[in-house]
């Protein structure tokens, strides 16, 4: 997002301003209902700033590199420093700098959940929501007084050193500032019906007149300079995670649909294979009573047969296992083909099957007939709802047999 939405809150409504990347104004200030913000700020980066009268920005050095166990040892750094109990309190900071000294911003968590509810009744969600007096201009070693109309007075010293007053008059904010601070490094920002209040201490500081609301000022600087965002710890956003999901929300449960069918094919197919092993193993073992007589234990019936005949089955057995292996060439992989029973007798197999239409039976049976020595016989067809139930019989030629 190249352009940025800096917005505040009104008694009624919202003001805003859009900015570039560099910090640079686009537009004109606009003033209006919340809905009409939030069309504004669609496909836009938006930035909250909170009054600085509800906000304490300081600085503290603590000897710890996480950012989010900094966020559990500053509350209790800085509680001397608090009137309200620092469990009411929502801190955030900003990255160290090169001298360990870290930015914090401390603000009621109150105050900051209604800000949000205001917002999210709206449909307006806020990328980053940052103290307003971290938007006064400042220049390391250089002072910045913003004057309001209202008695409102914005004062910053120093990178963390930044407040609003209130209940002064214009000329006592100079109060504030040192002595024998040059002129030329400190600079008063003043809207027009307060200039004639400031023409006593015209000597003590450079004065800039506003011509509009002073939002874009404020807007420049928190876009460019360093600041601090209270979106982190308790109340950083939630649904990154799930809004980088969200569009693919419908793939997933198409392909969660589309496992759970793949499984359930499956395991309908393993009982199916393990139906016809029973069925194989049973007409194995009457092969194996009638070859091998003297056992007396069946366990496995076709290594039974092989370790009875010394590794050469009878040729019941080598019948049988010759016709399994053309009817298994026979059976179409890509349909759902059921083998419901398998018997075999007097050379002769009867399979009994559930295919999805007749033709499938004739298709097997015409892939049988192919095979060298071998026959096949549709016997019987029946509906079976929206599938077919058939016999076939499979013989092997009378040379052979």
């Amino acid at each position: 997002m190249s352009e940025t939405l800096v917005c505040r809150l009104l008694e009624q409504g919202a003001q805003w301003v859009a900015m570039d990347a560099n910090g640079g104004q686009l537009g004109e200030v606009r003033t209006g209902e919340l809905n009409a913000l939030s069309v504004a700020a669609m496909q836009k980066r938006l930035i909250l700033l909170v009054p600085g009268a509800d906000v304490l920005v300081t600085s503290t050095t603590v000897p710890i590199k996480s950012a989010a166990k900094m966020l559990k040892a500053i509350p209790f750094a800085l509680e001397e420093n608090l009137i309200a109990d620092v469990e009411t309190q929502h801190f955030a900071i900003s990255r160290k700098d090169k001298n360990g000294s870290v930015g914090v911003a401390v603000i009621d968590k109150s105050r900051l959940e209604q800000l949000l509810e205001t917002f999210e009744e709206a449909g307006i969600e806020p990328d980053e929501i940052i103290a307003e007096s971290l938007g006064l201009p400042w220049n390391d070693g250089r002072s910045t007084i913003l004057v309001r109309g209202d008695n409102t007075i914005g004062l910053r010293t120093g990178r963390w050193a930044t407040t609003f007053l209130f209940g002064l008059k214009p000329a006592e904010v100079f109060e504030f500032l040192p002595k024998d601070l040059p002129s030329e490094q400190a600079t008063v920002y003043c809207e027009k019906a307060v200039l004639a209040s400031l023409e006593d201490h015209a000597d003590r500081a450079t004065v800039q007149l506003l011509e509009e609301s002073d939002l874009p000022l404020l807007a420049s600087q928190v876009i460019s300079g360093p600041s601090i965002n209270f979106l982190q710890g308790s109340f950083a956003p939630k649904t990154q995670l799930l809004e980088k999901i969200k569009p693919w929300r419908l793939a997933a449960s198409l392909l969660l649909a589309m496992l759970l069918t793949v499984f359930a094919r499956d395991v309908l197919r393993l009982q199916q294979i393990k139906s016809v092993r029973q069925s194989l193993d049973r007409q194995m073992a009457g092969i194996l009573t009638t070859t091998c007589p003297g056992l007396t234990r069946i366990v496995s019936p076709l290594n039974q047969l092989l370790s009875c005949t010394g590794g050469n089955a009878t040729a019941a057995s080598t019948y049988f296992l010759e016709t399994l292996s053309v009817v298994s060439a026979a059976l179409p992989r890509e349909l759902d083909i059921r083998i419901l029973s398998i018997s075999f007798a007097d050379q002769s197999m009867e399979l009994r099957l559930n295919v999805p239409d007749v033709a499938t039976l004739d298709n097997i049976q015409r892939k049988v007939n192919e095979a060298e020595d071998f026959s096949a016989e549709i016997q019987s067809t029946s509906q079976e709802e929206d599938r077919v139930e058939g016999r076939i019989q499979i013989h092997r030629s009378e040379a052979q047999a």
